[in-house]
């Protein structure tokens, strides 16, 4: 069991546990670094069984299981949360199951949801074979993780849990597990699942739902065969390239990578369905284990490789960089050393350069600190160099399709919205200025001035009535206007009616879940 500031449940659960039937156990508890009454409590327990482990940071939960499990002596690991309750023949019935089917590595039960006095509030019976617990695991979670009892020879076989899963690694557990071992539920309710406002399924939901799809994707790239080779150490950082036709610059972006001064990164490219010999010019450095190419067989667009790349990414600070532009040398250095320096900014940003199509320097680019107070609705500092700590990165929706074309302006509004921004100011970023690129096509322009205006307007929505700093009503409406004479003097009548529409609804409160 991991705890941090656990002590409102710790004392039901832990005596949830000494009270089994089945006598015969070691407790291992991590106390993950708790600042409340957590270790005043374990202190209280004067039983053989009972071993605390404190930890002098926090870790996390993965990380403060494994390091239990690899503290542990038992023949099978039994897992319990600290805020939740086992009944007392939990571990009996578990470890009968397990002791006459041999072939089985690990079986959870069905629960019970009780409320924060205790009271019961619903049940959850899941799937009990095998064969049934395989097939839901394939969209969703099927085993309750504190209810699990698991074959420790099976989990040191997969290798624990992994450790770049920092939420759902249960999940991810369950889907690895299955691949070699068949899993079961006993259909009796042998645990109860505590519902609050404190726990971490409610409280970093979000997170939840991202580190689920990041699990699932290593799921199908083993069944494929291609998962990437795990490391006993993780990158510093994940460099995410989005490739699509851009043959003549993408060996330029790579080569800039290559040349850090700083060299524990990962870079991850997506080619999005290449036309032209890009992958060609991408596989000459695949030599490379630090490069991985993934190939979309259709294209999939800018935005949704985006966030495919996020899901992809092991660092737990990841940068993007355009296929087309290229990085300074000691951009990752920069960049690493500023998120270590300051924990508390979960995004951080560079000045940038705009060069030509040979990447001559032209000019400094715009970016600058948002004056204190302000916010990057209205002082437009942010741009090229966009980095971001993937924890705070998971409190968002993540890159938005709907804001196709203005999705870096949108992701800027939402991490002003659950993190702190740190500009350096040092140019560590290339940025070429292409008259032929996607981006100064005059039809892209078009939906990028309305996506720009619909990103400005959701963000408004999102942060009425709270402390973030915000546009007036008057400032949000003139941007509005504005945005209908652009397309009226262009005489594009439809746009204008859609763009009036879709933004004036909102404005007027209509209630659109897409937004709120």
């Amino acid at each position: 069991m991991s705890v941090y500031n656990g002590e409102k449940f710790l004392r039901e659960a832990v005596d949830s546990i000494l009270n089994q039937t089945l006598k015969d156990f070691e407790f291992i508890i991590i106390n993950d670094s708790s600042t409340d009454r957590t270790e005043e409590i374990l202190k209280n327990y004067n039983d053989d069984r009972v071993k605390v482990i404190k930890n002098e940071t926090n870790i996390g939960l993965t990380r403060s299981l494994n390091k239990g499990i690899n503290l542990a002596k038992g023949k099978y690991i039994a897992r319990q949360d600290a805020d939740d309750i086992s009944v007392p023949e939990r571990f009996e019935k578990e470890l009968d199951f397990l002791e006459h089917h041999s072939d089985y590595a690990a079986v959870g039960s069905f629960i019970k949801v009780i409320s924060e006095d205790g009271r019961q509030i619903s049940t959850i019976e899941k799937p009990i074979t095998n064969s049934a617990i395989k097939d839901f695991l394939r969209t969703n979670n099927c085993l309750a993780h504190g209810s699990a009892m698991i074959r420790t020879s099976c989990l040191r076989n997969i290798g624990l849990y992994d450790e770049t899963i920092p939420k759902t690694q249960d999940y991810d557990l369950w889907l690895r597990l299955s691949e070699k071992y068949k899993l079961a539920n006993i259909p009796e309710y042998l645990y109860y699942w505590r519902s609050h406002k404190g726990n971490i399924s409610i409280k970093n939901y979000n997170e939840q739902i991202h580190y689920g799809e990041v699990a699932k994707v290593k799921a199908k790239r083993r069944k494929k065969g291609c998962a990437f080779p795990e490391h006993s150490s993780l990158p510093g950082i994940s460099v995410l390239m989005a490739n699509y036709n851009n043959a003549a610059y993408v060996g330029e972006a790579i080569r800039s990578v290559l040349n850090q001064t700083f060299e524990n990164w990962e870079l991850i490219i997506v080619d999005d369905a290449s036309t032209d010999n890009s992958i060609k010019k991408i596989q000459l450095f695949l030599n490379d284990k630090r490069i991985r190419l993934l190939r979309n067989k259709v294209n999939r667009g800018y935005v949704n490789v985006l966030n495919e790349m996020v899901y992809e990414s092991r660092a737990e600070i990841f940068c993007i960089l355009d296929s087309d532009d290229a990085l300074t040398e000691d951009a990752l250095k920069n960049i690493h050393k500023a998120h270590t320096e300051h924990p508390d900014c979960g995004f951080i940003y560079s000045q940038f350069m705009y060069c030509d199509s040979d990447l001559k320097p032209l000019r400094k680019g715009y970016c600058k600190a948002i004056p204190r107070g302000d916010t990057n609705l209205r002082c437009n500092c942010v741009s090229a160099f966009r980095t971001f700590k993937k924890k705070d990165f998971f409190k968002t929706t993540g890159f938005d399709v709907e804001t196709i074309g203005a999705e870096d302006k949108d992701i800027v509004y939402k991490m002003e919205e659950v993190t702190k921004l740190l500009f350096l100011d040092k140019v560590l970023y290339m940025h070429r200025i292409l008259p032929d690129s996607q981006t100064h096509k005059p039809e892209r322009y078009k939906i990028s001035y309305k996506s720009f205006i619909l990103a400005k307007t959701k963000a408004w929505i999102r942060r009425l009535n709270t402390n973030i700093p915000n546009l007036t009503k008057r400032e949000i409406y003139r941007d509005f206007f504005l945005a209908i004479n652009f397309f009226l003097l262009r005489k594009e009548f439809k746009l204008a009616l859609r763009v009036f529409f879709r933004i004036f609804s909102m404005l007027r409160g209509k209630k659109d879940k897409k937004v709120l």
